[in-house]
């Protein structure tokens, strides 16, 4: 098995430093590099003026609450306001779109807002049920968060029904995938039951990416319940429209709606039972793990 810290020798090294640092790796020979959604401003979502909705018709409402927000998907540019430029494969399929800055802005309002409407339409959990939630809730927020961050990056955001990224999500994330007896109880286990499933599904230089995630995780988790909401309503969209992928197999639409209904309940849960000094204290939980794991 190839090992790139092993295996490369200084001189290996020295010309792939030079290879990054042409701008020709990311420009010329992978494509724009994905911008991930948790490195710009998260909303406050419960202090939200809802005035600016009023002025909307029906249709445009309904078109706001419907959004598919990976659609929307922003990739690192030289410079800000650079000039669009579609890139085209030889079928003349778009690749990617690099947009100006205002377009950006218009793009993070139409997010945003779209976002607010799907928090507004999220009822309140205990008229879903009469259980008490799970300590352990939270620490399987932690699991759908880490399991959109990984995906996220592995597929430079473009989740363009791809039935390949179920497989992962379902190996990733122990709420979709693990029995009520196998879920996480604290960070530990949380975090080294994904790493674990890391393992599995294969990748090179495993203890840098576990350590890049985390510090997204992080990053997310500042953004309080704005950034984990709109993780929810991502990793919802993807597997559902997924799952309306023709010749997919009827045992994954049934698993697909199970797992849609589970992240209801805990969109549910996030809006009615999880406090910003919860997340604070997640916060604190996973910076304390990373000095125990010298990460």
């Amino acid at each position: 098995t190839f090992d790139m810290e092993k295996d490369l020798t200084p001189q290996d090294w020295e010309d792939f430093k030079k290879f990054v640092n042409s701008g020709n790796c990311i420009e010329d020979k992978i494509g724009k590099l994905y911008k991930p959604f948790w490195l710009r401003d998260a909303i406050t979502l419960d202090i939200i003026d809802l005035s600016y909705f009023s002025t909307l018709t029906e249709e445009e409402t309904n078109t706001l609450k419907n959004l598919n927000i990976n659609k929307y998907r922003e990739y690192y540019t030289k410079e800000e306001n650079e000039e669009e430029e579609e890139i085209e494969d030889e079928d003349n399929d778009t690749m990617y779109i690099t947009l100006h800055k205002e377009e950006q802005i218009v793009n993070y309002v139409t997010i945003n807002n779209s976002l607010i409407l799907k928090w507004k339409e999220i009822k309140n959990l205990a008229s879903l049920t009469k259980t008490v939630p799970s300590e352990r809730n939270l620490y399987q927020i932690v699991d759908i968060v880490f399991t959109v961050i990984y995906i996220s990056r592995l597929f430079n955001g473009d989740f363009d029904t791809n039935s390949e990224i179920l497989e992962y999500i379902f190996q990733l994330c122990p709420l979709l995938y693990a029995n009520k007896d196998t879920l996480p109880f604290d960070i530990t286990s949380s975090i080294n039951y994904i790493v674990d499933k890391m393992k599995i599904i294969g990748g090179n230089n495993l203890k840098r990416t576990k350590n890049l995630l985390i510090s997204d995780m992080l990053i997310l988790l500042k953004g309080m319940k704005g950034f984990i909401f709109e993780s929810f309503i991502r990793l919802y969209d993807i597997i559902h429209f997924c799952s309306l992928e023709q010749g997919i197999k009827k045992r994954i639409v049934q698993r697909c709606t199970l797992s849609k209904n589970k992240l209801i309940y805990f969109m549910s849960y996030l809006k009615s039972n999880v406090t910003n000094e919860m997340i604070n204290q997640l916060i604190v939980d996973i910076q304390n793990y990373k000095k125990e794991q010298s990460i």
